[in-house]
């Protein structure tokens, strides 16, 4: 099954709702967009949404920090016949080339016939407190139109929403007839904390229709382990029955060290950052677990 990178903004929180209004004000606004969101929020979704209110007025480009030269940036921003220029991860970019991005806007006026939308993990001081923002650039974003989006922690209540409806594409891409999600399910995504957002959950609910056998949806085994260490740790303390933190703990770790690397396709260096460590302490958890550093065949 193909993963449709974009995520949809399904939800009836008031502030998806109110996201959504604003979309025509950023498309016909005279000035740039920033966008900031956390990581898998929908921040790419928001950008083509603000690109398709403005009708038929021209093309989209999207520069990404990890492809894009500085030859690209300038072919971008000096193409005639583009609406929308989508600056993804502004803070990923490097040096050089945000300094490219402050010279265009600065020669060019705020508005030049396309508008930018730039996109950024964090709001602009924490960006310059971590040293990712060149302090001109930060200035130049802090003229832009600003949308904020919230993270999956802020709209709970959107969560049954979001995975009736990922699990219905899921269902559909893989020409299957809909597998009910029951109420427990529900309540168990609900309380979890995701890390990476809309993606994530999204995620989640893919490879469980994926590989769910019945007419009802089921969790990966995984993901229920992880859960069941932790309350079951708790219903003990609660019960005032001994428990053996080391024990409990270090079964806990292992399955999220496995996980990790489950979710980065074994790439270590992935997993490392998902869990946001260094590679060598990584790799000394994998030894010191005993973990498999590579998928067996």
């Amino acid at each position: 099954m193909s993963t449709n990178p974009e995520i949809p903004f399904v939800g009836e929180t008031p502030q998806i709702k109110k996201l959504l209004k604003g979309v025509p004000r950023l498309a016909g606004a005279k000035s740039h967009v920033l966008i900031v969101g956390q990581s898998g929020s929908g921040r790419s979704t928001l950008a083509k949404l603000i690109h398709q209110a403005k009708g038929d007025a021209g093309g989209m480009r999207v520069l990404n920090p990890k492809t894009s030269t500085e030859e690209d940036i300038f072919g971008a921003l000096r193409q005639g016949d583009l609406a929308t220029i989508v600056v993804r991860d502004i803070e990923e970019f490097s040096f050089v080339n945000q300094s490219s991005f402050v010279d265009f806007i600065a020669a060019s006026g705020k508005r030049f016939g396309a508008q930018l939308i730039v996109t950024a993990g964090h709001e602009l001081v924490e960006l310059r407190r971590q040293g990712k923002l060149l302090g001109t650039l930060g200035k130049e974003l802090a003229e832009f139109e600003l949308a904020r989006i919230p993270s999956l922690s802020e709209r709970v209540d959107d969560i049954p929403l979001l995975v009736e409806h990922f699990a219905r594409n899921a269902c559909s891409a893989l020409g299957l007839r809909f597998k009910a999600v029951d109420t427990n399910t529900i309540e168990f995504l609900t309380r979890r904390e995701w890390k990476e957002n809309l993606r994530e959950l999204k995620g989640v609910i893919e490879k469980s229709v994926l590989a769910s056998q019945g007419a009802e949806m089921e969790l990966p085994q995984e993901l229920l382990d992880e859960f069941n260490q932790v309350k079951g740790l708790v219903e003990s303390l609660a019960a005032k029955r001994p428990v053996s933190i080391d024990r409990t703990l270090h079964n806990l770790e292992k399955t999220i060290i496995e996980r990790a690397l489950a979710m980065a396709g074994h790439n270590q260096s992935k997993a490392a950052k998902l869990l946001d460590i260094s590679e060598a302490n990584f790799r000394y958890r994998l030894k010191k677990f005993g973990i498999a550093t590579v998928r067996e065949q």
